[in-house]
């Protein structure tokens, strides 16, 4: 009658993976392991047997190591917690196989014995009251490895993953995909086991971020103490790492100076590992952080003569198959095939949209130049940024189909006149942004146009190297009838020709005058007259014809 009643308790409990495990350490206490201590657990068992597909050994061990996690490795204090010889427990040995092959134990390697944990993943499953079902490692694209890598990465940086687990899982993850040649050149290389989890991050960062310049503060947080990333570098430094004498890694070059504290993946092994197994292209969207063309809105510009004959010349050059033809003709000839333009005048004239409706009518996308974040308060680093974004761009050129924009807008403040004699750090920073700008312009395969109000303080040096120069003048009054008219067809002809005549406007500020009369009209329901439209281009004008203070 006892019996029946303790099996019915069982059956009302409301059981859980969890509560399973802990009833069956509860009963482990002093239990040998014994027939009748598997009977008492019985219902326990099964209950895992269902849900997690362990048998009753199986959910003893998992559950037993579950609970002494913190002191795994004390085999001594679990005998004795069990009552049990050690002897007993060898008996064991392929159940524990089973459960490291699940994935549910992992085996400390450098013990001798029965040195065991629980990975965090099959845990954080347990108290979601879900069986840890690993996902395939075995058969993966390189895309899936390098992703599964570099989450691990990730996962160490954020102290979620001890070192000597992802290293572990590392290796796992090569050793199961060495169908891909990637996975088996890695295998290959004769390196300690520091080095080669520092060639992987290294690999990562530029197959992921296109990282070329690689210093202390971005390896700090791999290695399982200081010392050792302290050790691995200075071996780099003094040139007697593997890693260097190798070529994997190599040292930044800074102005024709090798820095031994900048470092970079070696061209080997881009050409070894990344160049035909990535083309990095399959692992990195080639079109991320650009402005795509077939999202840029259709807008109708009107220009003088002069001016709509300059744009339609680049948009006919610009198109895909022309493009390609007068690439092909100018490398026969020995000449630059990079193209660089520069669109100046007045604010509101129309540079930027101009660039907006050349990209989408030719089918390229945009690649935006942050002016602003290329200037940092750290001299040195500005530098690193420019040089970053001109290699990333020659990247996205070389995967992509129609190669993109690159568009500097308001360029006035990278693209000014060099100083001489210059004596300050910021002073000298600002010629060494500007002298590598032209260089890379003179190397530039592909296309570049900056925008700027200033024509006046624009280098010499930046002037030549611009093939295509176009002056974006105010409209003239033929121009801005037609303006004035896309954008208010209610007005008379007789308006139009008042309006244009008495009002210099560019195409910005004809615009804001639109915009102003469409808020007013949201906001208090006011009806057109040409008379308030007179009132806001009165407004406007004030605002551009303020006098100036001082001499």
């Amino acid at each position: 009658m006892e019996k029946k009643n303790v099996k019915k308790k069982v059956q009302e409990e409301e059981l859980t993976i969890l509560s399973c495990m802990e009833k069956i350490v509860d009963f482990a206490e002093d239990s040998k392991l014994s027939d009748s201590f598997y009977k008492k657990i019985k219902n326990y068992t099964d209950f895992l047997n269902e849900k997690c597909d362990l048998t009753p050994r199986q959910s003893v061990l998992l559950s037993l190591w579950v609970e002494n996690e913190e002191s795994h490795d004390s085999m001594t204090d679990l005998l004795e917690y069990l009552d049990c010889r050690h002897i007993h427990l060898l008996r064991y040995s392929s159940e524990f196989d089973v459960l490291v092959q699940k994935q549910l134990l992992k085996k400390d390697d450098d013990d001798d014995t029965f040195g065991f944990s629980v990975p965090c993943k099959v845990i954080q499953a347990f108290q979601e009251d879900k069986m840890y079902v690993p996902k395939p490692i075995t058969n993966l694209k390189i895309t899936e490895l390098l992703d599964k890598i570099k989450r691990l990465y990730m996962l160490r940086q954020e102290e979620e993953i001890e070192y000597d687990d992802m290293v572990d899982e590392i290796k796992t993850l090569l050793e199961k995909n060495t169908h891909l040649p990637f996975a088996a050149k890695f295998i290959g290389y004769k390196l300690t086991q520091s080095e080669k989890v520092l060639l992987m991050k290294f690999v990562i960062q530029y197959a992921y971020y296109y990282d070329d310049d690689i210093e202390d503060s971005d390896l700090e947080d791999i290695f399982e103490s200081h010392w050792i990333l302290t050790w691995v570098l200075s071996n780099m430094r003094d040139g007697d790492s593997s890693l260097i004498k190798n070529g994997y890694i190599e040292y930044v070059n800074q102005e024709g100076l090798a820095d031994r504290c900048h470092f970079k993946l070696g061209e080997r092994i881009k050409d070894e590992l990344l160049s035909d197994v990535l083309n990095l292209q399959s692992i990195r969207n080639p079109t991320r952080g650009l402005l795509l063309h077939n999202n840029i809105q259709e807008k109708k510009l009107f220009f003088n003569d002069k001016n709509t004959a300059s744009i339609t010349e680049l948009i006919k050059l610009l198109q895909p198959d022309n493009y390609k033809n007068v690439l092909d003709r100018l490398a026969k000839q020995g000449l630059r095939k990079g193209f660089s333009c520069l669109f100046y005048g007045a604010p509101g004239t129309g540079k930027t949209e101009s660039v907006m409706q050349i990209a989408r009518q030719t089918g390229r996308n945009i690649m935006l130049v942050d002016i602003a974040s290329m200037k940092s308060c750290w001299v040195g680093e500005s530098e690193k940024i420019v040089k970053k974004l001109f290699d990333n761009y020659k990247s996205i050129v070389r995967k992509s189909d129609v190669a993109p924009i690159l568009l500097f807008n308001e360029a006035d403040a990278l693209f000014g006149t060099r100083m001489e004699n210059t004596q300050h750090a910021v002073d000298k920073m600002e010629n060494t942004i500007q002298n590598i700008i032209l260089q890379e312009m003179e190397d530039l395969e592909g296309i570049l146009i900056a925008t700027t109000n200033l024509t006046k303080n624009l280098d010499k040096a930046f002037e030549r190297r611009f093939i295509y120069k176009i002056e974006f003048a105010k409209p003239d009054i033929k121009t801005s009838k037609k303006i004035w008219h896309s954008m208010l067809p209610e007005l008379k002809p007789e308006e139009l020709d008042i309006i244009a005549k008495k009002y210099l406007f560019s195409g910005g500020q004809i615009e804001n005058v639109t915009r102003k009369k469409t808020i007013n009209y949201i906001l208090n329901g006011d009806d057109f007259t040409f008379e308030k439209l007179c009132a806001y281009c009165d407004d406007e004008q004030i605002v551009n014809s303020q006098m100036k203070v001082g001499y």
